[in-house]
């Protein structure tokens, strides 16, 4: 059951366009924010909202499985080298982790598919894996890390233009898999969130005042819900966080780009 924020909102969390989640957080004048996908979807909504209440946005192949690799292990190498200078992570996730029979993180499976294997691959199962490690994650950056807050959060059934990227077959078991929000909404095209509605956790999330959000929690139509079991498994957040430190070490040590000498106040990772 969610919860909505203790802010006084005029639209319920579901159907909340993004302006007006920015609206209710704290005051975010002069902050800076690194949202990855901000190209498009719910990315580029919740820059505009954002930007419309005086925040600054900062803009940003190694043989994993894409969903994971980018999903995922990309996302943990950004949030680790952004740790120094970051005060919160927001991880958007889906309900999509609850896919699969909500089944545990494989990181034999993972290994796996780096390793070429991909006999009984499936999209789907990989996708969940993906998403169930949005949510892994941020718990623990947030125990590992006393100086940043980290969440995760489902956006919601939102009308993008991510179906581009999907077969006829692909879109059916997205709709199946969407029945719940889909009645639930009754907001857009065939019930679908708008994008502008499905920004506004994301940006609750970036705005919410410090003693108001729940450091590690995974939020839904602008509050605060409950993940799957899997999700809450600590040994799994500490296993995949130890994985994704080893697969991107590497990197950490021979970056590129430096780490910016400014204080980037929240990352979004909207990469669905």
């Amino acid at each position: 059951m969610t919860t909505e924020a203790t802010t006084t909102p005029t639209t319920p969390g579901a159907k909340r366009p993004a302006l007006e989640a920015a609206k209710l957080g704290e005051d975010i004048n002069g902050k800076v924010f690194i949202i990855t996908g901000s190209y498009s979807g719910i990315g580029v909504e919740t820059a505009k909202a954002l930007l419309t209440e005086g925040g600054k946005i900062g803009t940003t192949t190694s043989g994993y499985e894409t969903q994971m690799g980018i999903n995922v292990i990309g996302h943990f190498l950004l949030a680790k080298l952004l740790v120094g200078v970051t005060a919160r992570q927001i991880w958007v996730s889906s309900l999509g982790h609850t896919l699969n029979k909500s089944a545990r993180i494989d990181i034999d499976l993972i290994k796996k598919y780096q390793g070429g294997d991909f006999e009984g691959y499936d999209g789907w199962a990989a996708y969940q894996q993906s998403k169930l490690g949005n949510v892994l994650l941020p718990k623990e950056f947030a125990k590992r890390f006393p100086n940043i807050e980290a969440v995760s959060l489902h956006p919601g059934a939102i009308a993008t233009n991510l179906s581009r990227h999907t077969n006829v077959w692909g879109i059916m078991k997205f709709f199946l898999f969407n029945m719940r929000e889909l009645i639930k909404n009754n907001t857009g095209k065939k019930g679908m969130k708008s994008v502008e509605a499905g920004a506004s956790t994301t940006v609750t999330c970036a705005t919410l005042p410090h003693d108001k959000l729940v450091n590690g929690g995974y939020y839904e139509d602008c509050g605060i819900t409950t993940e799957s079991e899997s999700a809450k498994n600590v040994e799994d957040a500490k296993a995949l966080f130890d994985f994704c430190e080893e697969a991107t070490k590497e990197f950490q040590i021979r970056r590129s780009v430096p780490i910016p000498n400014f204080r980037t106040d929240v990352v979004i990772k909207t990469k669905r």
